[in-house]
């Protein structure tokens, strides 16, 4: 993702397909958010209902999250240091 205005519009955007398919929506970036050459780079997760709902969303935060679909629960795993 390359700027906050982005980072908005694709949220609405994934809000208004959850509803207008009535399905669940997950979307990623880059794990670091870096994508070709661009300086400007923001790594996001998120998640909406089917009813246009946001479940997450993580944004500049390049932590793994687990995400159960059926029980709803999300784990945030912590990073790991470098070894």
């Amino acid at each position: 993702m390359f700027s906050d205005q982005q980072f908005n519009e694709w949220i609405t955007e994934a809000i208004t397909i959850a509803k207008r398919h009535m399905t669940m929506v997950i979307g990623t970036s880059h794990a670091d958010g870096c994508f070709k050459d661009s300086d400007i780079s923001i790594p996001i997760a998120y998640c909406v209902d089917s009813n246009g709902e946001v479940v997450f969303v993580r944004k500049n935060d390049t932590r793994t999250v687990i995400f159960d679909t059926e029980s709803r629960k999300i784990e945030v795993l912590q990073a790991i240091a470098a070894l």
